[in-house]
């Protein structure tokens, strides 16, 4: 289009050349004839008109006119349009280009040109964006975590995937706590605790934890530091260890165990005393009687208190461990009963005639009455023509001295 505007303007400057000619020579023919009759010719020279230089000094006011200092203008002029021709005529300012100003039918403006020129905000989980001049919105990636996270809330905020922003259950988001007794849990979104074992090793407020998240100092008495006395026991309450008087007639396991159907217990104080107990009845070493405690001894004895007693099992009664069976023999003092020949040595005395003299003392091996040597350099008497001691020697009565009977 710049070509055409050259052309146009070249056609305008040759017509108004043209026009200035032909005046021109309109006012040649005029002024410039070559009329002799009277007139003044054209071509006749002028007169000289010069002053001629008398070498007297200039006495011509000196010219008093402010010079213009004003900077000229450099601002190009804008291009100027012409008339019905949709062309703009170049001035020489940068860039200028013909433009067709003419708009399209139909011809709709570019909502953007970039994302900035979008009217809306961006969103936390939504960022706007220009897609061929249209405003468009990126939905951010789902589980994209976004905004501030609250540690140990059991959640964790990110993008859905479609625009918005939400919570999501997060099992690894435990709460934190300083309780040694609980293990931090989430139940869903909801930050929990859940105890840890009874028994569990913990430093505050005690060295143990009592299963419901407590960290204490006992769980039973058998925790607590034993006292010395054994009528004051040790004691566990709510977790703390503490002291208690033993009850009364608590007997004492061990003490006074001697087979006196006597015990010793505690008072309730925290002292002893002593106790009937039936349990502790005399043994008297033999199969065949049954030892029995009684609280008070008989009217006729010559004891008080607690005594044992030993009833003979009936005859026939197995007894050695089923190898031999009870036999009952008359004493001097009343009955005996024993488990075979003998449950101890005296009893061959009554059970067995094996003629002991005071050198031989009897013995019962497997319930069976034998003698040995015995006595040995002890006195002994024997019988003859008189009356005789001696020495036992090896089971003999010897250095007899000997006295005739008169």
């Amino acid at each position: 289009m710049r070509h055409h505007y050259l052309l146009l303007v070249s056609s305008l400057l040759l017509a108004s050349s043209s026009v200035g000619c032909a005046e021109d020579e309109e006012l040649k023919d005029t002024t410039g004839s070559a009329d002799t009759g009277g007139g003044v010719s054209l071509d006749a020279e002028a007169p000289d008109t010069t002053v001629p230089d008398t070498g007297a000094p200039d006495t011509a006011e000196p010219d008093t006119t402010v010079p213009d200092t004003t900077v000229p203008d450099t601002t190009p002029p804008p291009d100027t349009l012409v008339a019905d021709t949709g062309v703009f005529i170049d001035t020489g300012f940068p860039f200028d280009t013909a433009i067709d100003t003419t708009v399209p039918d139909g011809f709709v403006p570019p909502e953007c040109t970039t994302a900035s020129d979008c009217p809306f905000a961006d969103l936390e989980c939504a960022k706007k964006a220009c897609v061929a001049g249209k405003c468009a919105v990126n939905f951010i990636p789902k589980g994209t975590l976004t905004g501030p996270q609250d540690m140990g809330d059991c959640k964790r905020r990110e993008c859905n995937g479609t625009g918005l922003a939400v919570f999501v259950a997060d099992g690894t988001d435990t709460p934190v706590s300083t309780n040694e007794c609980v293990s931090p849990t989430c139940d869903g979104t909801t930050p929990s605790t859940t105890p840890k074992p009874a028994r569990t090793a913990c430093t505050t407020g005690g060295v143990l934890c009592d299963g419901a998240g407590k960290c204490v100092t006992c769980l039973a008495p058998t925790d607590c530091p034993k006292p010395t006395n054994p009528c004051v026991m040790a004691t566990c309450t709510a977790g703390t260890c503490g002291t208690a008087f033993v009850p009364d007639l608590t007997k004492l396991v061990g003490v006074g165990a001697d087979g006196d159907c006597r015990a010793t217990a505690c008072n309730g104080a925290g002292g002893t005393k002593i106790v009937y107990e039936p349990l502790d009845p005399k043994n008297d070493g033999r199969d065949c009687t049954t030892d029995t405690c009684h609280p008070t001894a008989p009217p006729d004895s010559d004891f008080t208190g607690p005594y044992t007693s030993h009833t003979s099992k009936p005859a026939g009664t197995l007894c050695d461990r089923g190898a031999n069976t009870c036999k009952n023999y008359s004493t001097e003092g009343g009955s005996l009963s024993v488990c075979g020949e003998c449950d101890v040595a005296d009893d061959c005395y009554w059970t067995a005639d094996i003629g002991y003299d005071y050198c031989e003392v009897p013995t019962c091996i497997n319930h069976k009455c034998g003698k040995t040597a015995g006595n040995e350099g002890g006195s002994c008497w024997t019988f003859g023509s008189g009356y005789c001691n001696g020495t036992c020697k090896a089971g003999v009565c010897s250095d007899l001295m000997c006295e005739s009977w008169k």
